[in-house]
């Protein structure tokens, strides 16, 4: 699905279906305009997704909250091998950008 521009709204609607979802095993959600509002619905989705084990996220606009949203789904997803989370603007300094840095070095310690 990679570069396909689908944004919040549609991204729900995908994560919707993959959230009981036992056969998809990779998806590439890169370049497609999510953002932390995005990052909610792919926390529900890795939450209860138990076949998912690579997940492609790159070129997106996931900052820190969101980037810290998705890392509270990756401590309660046992199945993902591979995140890719290249070209997202979470990783300067900024206060809120490090919580999420953290988050996700956290959620790397536990799965």
């Amino acid at each position: 699905m990679e570069s396909n521009l689908i944004g919040d709204k549609a991204l729900q609607i995908v994560c919707d279906g993959l959230s009981g979802d036992s056969s998809i095993k990779c998806l590439n959600l890169s370049k497609n305009n999510i953002t932390d509002e995005g990052a909610k619905y792919l926390f529900e989705m890795l939450e209860f997704n138990i076949s998912l084990s690579a997940l492609f996220l790159g070129w997106n606009e996931i900052r820190g909250e969101g980037i810290a949203t998705v890392s509270r789904g990756l401590l309660k997803n046992v199945t993902l091998k591979v995140i890719d989370l290249s070209f997202n603007p979470f990783g300067s300094m900024h206060k809120q950008k490090v919580k999420g840095v953290v988050e996700l070095s956290n959620s790397f310690k536990v799965n």
